[in-house]
């Protein structure tokens, strides 16, 4: 757990303030992104790394117990179109695609940034 702390420390420092000054009545929401990160295990063929269902060192599920301790709700943005985006409170993109983990990657492009 100490080299996952270590690791990750730097989202201490940006995501769990979000929860201190959280209005107590309401419930922060926070999304993982699966549409600019979206690689499969060469090996299995099935999705992984930086998923809330994945439990190995490439896997958010630690950090998803983490989230729904305090309170929060979690969920996986398969796309991040405006009405989704609107929903959540935050939205974490880990380490996006390129063409040399995935075939067809989804590039942060203006139109994104934008909505």
């Amino acid at each position: 757990m100490g080299e996952f702390i270590k690791k990750y420390s730097f989202l201490l420092l940006i995501i769990f303030p979000l929860f201190i000054f959280q209005n107590l009545s309401s419930q922060t929401f926070v999304g993982l992104d699966n549409w600019f990160n979206n690689e499969t295990n060469s090996k299995t063929g099935k999705p992984f790394h930086y998923l809330w269902t994945d439990s190995a060192d490439s896997g958010y599920s630690r950090w998803g117990d983490i989230f729904i301790a305090r309170g929060a709700k979690i969920t996986t943005i398969s796309k991040p179109t405006t009405s989704v985006l609107k929903k959540i409170d935050v939205y974490i993109i880990v380490d996006p695609d390129t063409t040399t983990e995935t075939p067809n990657p989804n590039f942060i492009l203006s139109d994104d940034i934008a909505s």
